[in-house]
């Protein structure tokens, strides 16, 4: 079931849809021509939805083009894995992209449920088993942990920067035991004890599978249930710039 909307200028596109939300259960999938109209009307969204308590996600562009030998910028990795982590959930929410970020694959649901490390104080954790998993995620060995995606080892202490949460965290061990989850300051490396944790979720730092062959990729389109409703933002432009960015890949291939 299709409808088309005219004449909406300015933040009544994001007005309209704020109103939409209130009233239909389900997530919003907004599709519109660039990244920039994207920010825009995902910043009018949080305008006018800020009473509704719903999430509002920018699903975003890599910075670079498929085929490239440079990985996108770890903080692009995260926001597109924790709006895939969000449907895997079946969270309701909205969504903003830019068709090129659409455009752009993914991991697998299963890939991704596959790529969860649930942690909590007190358990035995196998820290082997852990590490790999880190390895696997595409986390990077570092010395100190700087930036997301980075893990540490310290004796009976591991550092990480996952994607689902704001600061990185420092997990304490004695022996295979998780003694403590705490999160830490980058700059200065101490631990914040008012943010000490009992429970943990560790994602992927990645969005594409390690072995595309073995697990191929996907679209974001994957990932929804059916419930939502897909509003697409000036449909000639979307589908121009599709038609260009496709036109890019195969050249850059």
């Amino acid at each position: 079931k299709q409808i088309g909307l005219n004449r909406l200028t300015g933040s009544s596109k994001a007005y309209l849809l704020s109103h939409w939300k209130e009233k239909v259960r389900g997530s919003l999938l907004v599709i519109v021509p660039h990244l920039r109209s994207a920010e825009i009307l995902l910043e009018d969204l949080r305008f006018f939805m800020k009473d509704l308590e719903v999430p509002t996600f920018l699903f975003p562009q890599w910075e670079t083009l498929p085929y490239d030998d440079i990985s996108p910028h770890p903080e692009i990795i995260r926001e597109r894995v924790r709006v895939l982590f969000s449907l895997l959930k079946d969270e309701e929410g909205v969504i903003v992209s830019s068709i090129k970020a659409l455009m752009q694959r993914v991991l697998a649901p299963n890939d991704l449920k596959e790529s969860v490390f649930s942690l909590s104080v007190g358990e035995e954790i196998e820290r082997e088993r852990l590490i790999h998993f880190l390895h696997e995620g595409g986390y990077t060995s570092a010395r100190i942990v700087e930036e997301r995606g980075d893990f540490s080892v310290r004796g009976a202490i591991i550092d990480l920067y996952t994607p689902f949460y704001e600061e990185p965290l420092r997990l304490e061990f004695d022996g295979d035991q998780l003694e403590s989850i705490r999160c830490f300051e980058t700059g200065t490396q101490r631990s914040l004890p008012q943010r000490a944790m009992k429970n943990a979720i560790l994602l992927p730092a990645r969005d594409v599978s390690r072995d595309s062959c073995a697990q191929p990729l996907k679209t974001l389109f994957e990932y929804l249930e059916g419930n939502e409703v897909i509003f697409v933002e000036e449909g000639d432009e979307v589908e121009k710039e599709a038609e260009a960015f496709s036109h890019l890949i195969k050249e850059h291939y």
